[in-house]
């Protein structure tokens, strides 16, 4: 038995699926296969937003590390934005609510981010889509375990992606399954360069969006 599912410590025989503890990779492998199963046949959307923490430093202040801090917040708001637009074209008058993982390090940015969504005027058609977002365990919240899951394999295609490998790992081909909507999507270096302007436009009291245009490299949509 184990008390959780989590990917990175499954897919390295770590911890609960420790060798010791009677897992293999064959065993893994197995396991892993019938999760994706389950997860494709009950039909998730999924998506998922990243970046490479290198090409985000060379655009922050060299004297600082706030990388992760920064990539976190600009993909919960693209997330927020994704989640917004769909909830708006296809279930007009339903609301959701967004649970996250509950992290000391992360959990004050996915509030801030939120709430700024929430009180943006230019974003009420999409802010309008949402009920609220609150921290949980994955004690208490088991979807944020099959969503482990889906990070996990996102971001192994973000990383290839990033390396100019578009090779799809037969884990995510079993999770798409035949009918599962997927939305892999990463950072450039010129979006990169472009958030930078958008913080410089925003000082200056110019239109956020003077002298950008770039978009993000979606890696897999379906």
């Amino acid at each position: 038995m184990i008390s959780r599912y989590h990917a990175t410590y499954c897919a390295n025989l770590k911890q609960e699926f420790a060798e010791a503890k009677g897992w293999t990779i064959p065993r893994q492998i197995r396991f892993s296969k019938r999760l994706c199963q389950i997860l494709a046949d009950n039909g998730p959307c999924a998506i998922v937003y990243g970046g490479s923490l290198t090409d985000a430093q060379k655009y922050l202040p060299p004297n600082q590390n706030p990388a992760k801090e920064f990539l976190y917040h600009v993909s919960t708001f693209m997330h927020l934005m994704l989640v917004g637009e769909i909830m708006r074209d296809q279930y007009p008058g339903d609301r959701v609510t967004v649970y996250y993982d509950r992290s000391k390090q992360f959990g004050s940015i996915a509030h801030e981010v939120f709430d700024s969504f929430m009180n943006d005027a230019s974003a009420t058609d999409l802010s309008r889509c949402f009920a609220k977002m609150i921290p949980m365990g994955w004690e208490d919240c088991i979807a944020l375990q099959p969503a482990d899951l889906i990070a996990y394999e996102g971001m192994k295609r973000v990383d290839g992606s990033l390396v100019g490998n578009d090779r799809i790992r037969k884990s995510l081909r079993a999770l798409l399954g035949n009918t599962m909507p997927l939305r892999i999507e990463h950072f450039t270096e010129q979006n990169f360069i472009d958030f930078m302007k958008i913080i410089e436009n925003k000082s200056k009291g110019n239109a956020l969006n003077e002298g950008v245009s770039s978009k993000l490299r979606i890696c897999h949509n379906r």
